[in-house]
């Protein structure tokens, strides 16, 4: 017999999973209870979720929620928590990489626009990419920086008519005074 809270978790866990931009496989141990329910709260805040639930049912969950046809079931293995990143920005996926920095603590995650499965490896390459507010500030400043050598050489000519104007009238005042 199939116990009905269980369905129910695979059940809500599948809408989560439908809802989210990406989700990633964490594992978690080292971590003290403390430090996980400090990093849950940070990560909530930042835009996502951080759910410890059982592999089976996390499978389940998966599969039922579709779109990841190219997940890896055996990356369940051991403690795994599933990392929910609600917003697409990834700054969830960096908090956890910051709160585990040790060697295999992302065991690979789905990207759902792209719909592909990423490797541990990749994952944790992921996590080092620099943030939107990064990249937007780059962005930002690159293009200031474009628009200021754009004035400058707009600007050019005209300075150099500038100082030829000068320069004829410092050579007409010249000419006056040896006249006089």
């Amino acid at each position: 017999m199939v116990n009905q809270a269980k369905i129910y978790a695979v059940d809500n866990l599948a809408a989560k999973l439908k809802e989210a931009e990406a989700f990633f496989l964490v594992n978690y141990q080292g971590l003290s209870a403390s430090e996980l329910g400090k990093l849950r709260q940070q990560i909530r805040e930042s835009g996502g979720e951080l759910l410890v639930i059982k592999n089976s049912l996390l499978a389940r969950a998966v599969e039922k929620a579709g779109n990841f046809t190219d997940w890896h079931r055996e990356s369940l293995k051991g403690p795994t928590a599933c990392l929910l990143d609600k917003e697409g920005n990834l700054s969830s996926l960096k908090l956890v990489a910051k709160a585990l920095e040790k060697e295999g603590a992302l065991k690979g995650g789905v990207l759902k626009k792209e719909a592909v499965f990423l490797s541990g490896e990749q994952v944790e390459e992921l996590a080092k990419l620099p943030g939107y507010d990064e990249l937007m500030g780059k962005l930002v400043g690159s293009l200031k920086g474009v628009n200021l050598s754009f004035v400058s050489i707009l600007g050019g000519p005209i300075r150099q008519f500038v100082f030829l104007l000068k320069a004829v009238k410092n050579k007409n005042d010249k000419t006056e005074e040896v006249k006089n």
